[in-house]
């Protein structure tokens, strides 16, 4: 199945039908709340469909020092 893309924005957006897994992503009382999520380029994910996850508000075990926060990166297998 192929994907459609849809111009929103001056951005692409698509939309899969061929998913079939959920993941269930952490999330905290007001804090973790996922954001943001974009597919990797290969080069990054080493070939692997992968997914970058981001959270609003990461909560202290999402962060080491002032300026560094953790994400997830999602892996197809």
């Amino acid at each position: 199945m192929g994907a459609e893309t849809l111009r929103f924005g001056g951005e692409p957006v698509r939309f899969e039908s061929a998913l079939t897994e959920a993941v269930t992503l952490p999330h905290g009382r007001g804090c973790n709340r996922a954001e943001a999520m974009c597919e990797l380029p290969a080069a990054l994910s080493g070939g692997h469909p992968s997914w970058l996850v981001l959270y609003d508000a990461p909560g202290a075990d999402r962060k080491d020092g002032e300026t560094t926060v953790f994400g997830d990166l999602l892996r197809r297998t």
